[in-house]
């Protein structure tokens, strides 16, 4: 039973709302006198105009009997639930991760990648590894690892489980249908309009390419004009020689 009190000033005097929560049983017999259907309330009592009322607060008949005596015992020790830390028989299980993988999901799906890579099967794998990604630098063992702790097949749609060998398949799905999903994500995010400003990741090349390669059969492939002044910067530079560089060449 938990009592508590809600201070009212009425007209300049200090009085309190004593209101009482208590779990009731009511049964319900035949004519014979046998228990047919025991109906359980989480209820609470309280004054008004100098008379006594409850109402009912929540219908607990469907829970089981744990989990009313959990409710009983929460509401026992509502004031000082620290008491609780020494009840013995206790387990304490924690539930799915939900926070991160919503958050990043949200950001993809606003950003067109969930749209770019489609909504089958190979296409939830691969959000799933960019998520994996974000929240983790892992191998694709522990995107999987990742997966059974956060709630990542219920936010994405994943109906059936995954092994870090779909993953592996998965990264081959995704260099064979490449140019297509790059296309799709760059017309949502240009919305038919042309970019003001084009970045071109040339960290993984073997050599820079110069505006009469591979940049500029991307550009026109993507109709857009080349500026008067395009800057290419070394990658093997530290970057004040990069900053340099490009405050020059602006």
């Amino acid at each position: 039973m938990y009592i508590g009190s809600l201070p009212i000033d009425i007209l300049g005097m200090m009085c309190y709302h004593i209101v009482v929560m208590y779990i009731t049983e009511i049964p319900t017999r035949t004519r014979s006198g046998k228990l047919s259907h025991l109906c359980i309330l989480l209820r609470e009592s309280y004054r008004q105009n100098g008379g006594v009322k409850n109402r009912t607060i929540a219908n607990l008949t469907h829970c089981d009997a744990k989990e009313v005596a959990a409710i009983r015992l929460a509401l026992k020790y509502k004031d000082d639930l620290t008491v609780l830390g020494a009840v013995k028989d206790v387990e304490l299980e924690q539930g799915m991760s939900i926070g991160g993988v919503w958050l990043v999901y949200d950001v993809a799906r606003q950003l067109g990648i969930e749209k770019a890579l489609g909504q089958g099967r190979s296409g939830k794998l691969a959000l799933w590894q960019v998520i994996a990604r974000m929240i983790d630098q892992g191998s694709r063992l522990s995107a999987v690892r990742l997966a059974q702790v956060h709630v990542a097949c219920d936010i994405l749609g994943i109906r059936e489980g995954f092994n870090e060998d779909h993953l592996y398949n998965n990264l081959a799905w995704l260099s064979r249908n490449q140019k297509g999903i790059e296309k799709r994500l760059f017309a949502g995010r240009g919305k038919g309009k042309k970019p003001e400003l084009f970045l071109y990741d040339v960290s993984t090349c073997h050599r820079i390419p110069r505006p009469s390669d591979t940049l500029t059969k991307l550009l026109k492939e993507a109709n857009v004009c080349l500026p008067g002044a395009l800057p290419f910067l070394e990658a093997n530079v530290v970057s004040r020689k990069t900053l340099k560089s490009h405050r020059r060449s602006n």
